[in-house]
């Protein structure tokens, strides 16, 4: 499951060569031969709603396509997400022109809790709750549960054969979806509430342990991948390609 833009999907194939890939909250599911499984968009006028949204009560939001992520404004929590935290080229500002034509798969953004009743009360949205009063904003009938019933019917795996893992409250319905929802022991507190079992913290080796403790790869099958890992590691740091800002364009 890759939550972010498809775009960056190139830094997760030497890692992990599966076969699929869910993205994007389960707007995007990829064959790793690049034929799309399920493709869903936002309504455009949502998107607006929600921009205009975010432009009143001054919150950080971001637009993303297939291939490009765009600011609906500038604000000093990108200056911080993108120069700091991520050490990333600012991406450019959202071309409104583009709206209608270009399909916007997911919204990105850091509001409050009174921004947030706002933007779940545009009845075609749905926030999803991702930490520190984040949210991917997704079409109300999404989801990645969603995505993974379309991964799965595409490779025809029977739902009860599924497994899952999950960290935070955005991963509920995915874990209890699945055949066996997987928590991790850092998870939050609904998360672990809706798994069918808890495994260890993400630093301490969780996903590894539980594939091994639930009989799905043994101990020299995880070694072996593990190297595979290193030997891709090896190879060199992802770099998101520089891009020139667009000129900021008003609001309509």
């Amino acid at each position: 499951m890759w939550p972010r833009a498809p775009a960056l999907l190139d830094q997760v194939y030497p890692l992990f060569p599966f076969d699929g890939y869910v993205t994007t909250n389960g707007q995007l599911v990829w064959e790793r031969g690049g034929r799309m499984l399920r493709e869903a968009q936002l309504d455009p006028q949502a998107v607006r709603k929600l921009a205009k949204l975010a432009l009143q009560e001054d919150f950080s939001c971001q637009i993303v396509e297939k291939e490009k992520v765009y600011l609906v404004s500038r604000t000093e929590d990108f200056n911080h997400l993108y120069g700091i935290v991520l050490k990333l080229p600012m991406p450019p500002l959202y071309d409104w022109d583009r709206l209608g034509k270009v399909p916007v798969i997911q919204c990105l953004a850091h509001m409050d809790a009174h921004a947030l009743s706002l933007a779940e009360a545009i009845s075609q949205l749905r926030c999803l709750d991702t930490g520190d009063e984040r949210f991917d904003v997704i079409p109300r009938d999404g989801g990645k549960d969603v995505g993974a019933a379309a991964a799965a019917a595409a490779y025809g795996i029977p739902q009860r054969e599924t497994l899952s893992f999950g960290d935070g409250d955005n991963d509920v319905q995915l874990l209890q979806w699945a055949g066996v929802g997987v928590a991790m022991g850092n998870g939050s507190p609904l998360c672990r509430q809706a798994a069918d079992y808890i495994t260890d913290d993400v630093g301490e080796n969780g996903v590894k342990n539980a594939l091994v403790r639930l009989g799905v790869l043994t101990e020299a099958e995880v070694l072996s991948q593990m190297e595979e890992r290193e030997v891709a590691l090896q190879r060199g740091p992802y770099r998101v390609p520089d891009e020139k800002p667009s000129a900021e364009q008003e609001l309509h």
